[in-house]
């Protein structure tokens, strides 16, 4: 799970430095109790890091899907979902966070005119 961790934080261009010191202190610590509780949270607070990151992952996905498919998108207000992708991409090229894109990708998905059946769908 650790090398699962380094891995997408390498891909997202090693902005998560903070979570990966703080999957390998979980980690080690665990390894250095070699009890199996302590192994059982570590295992837990790995796969929670994990999927935060990995979630960053499906955000900016959604955010290029939204850029790419732009004009071929229904809004019901063209000028505020623009607004909303070039923030977006704006966060993506610095500090890509949970907190800060989905509230974005909330928005966006409201102002798109189509049916809630065609609305795209995260994987969570």
């Amino acid at each position: 799970m650790l090398d699962k961790i380094i891995i997408a934080n390498g891909l997202l261009g090693a902005k998560h430095g903070d979570d990966v010191e703080r999957a390998k202190k979980i980690a080690n610590s665990a390894l250095a109790r070699r009890n199996t509780i302590h192994m059982k949270e570590a295992v837990d607070a790995l796969r929670t890091i994990h999927l935060q990151i990995t979630l960053i992952f499906q955000l900016i996905n959604a955010i290029k899907s939204a850029s790419d498919n732009f004009s071929s998108t229904r809004w019901k207000d063209q000028n505020r979902a623009r607004q909303l992708v070039d923030k977006a991409n704006s966060i993506i090229d610095e500090n890509p966070t949970v907190p800060a894109l989905m509230p974005i990708i909330r928005e966006l998905f409201t102002l798109m005119d189509v049916p809630e059946s065609e609305k795209p769908k995260l994987g969570f």
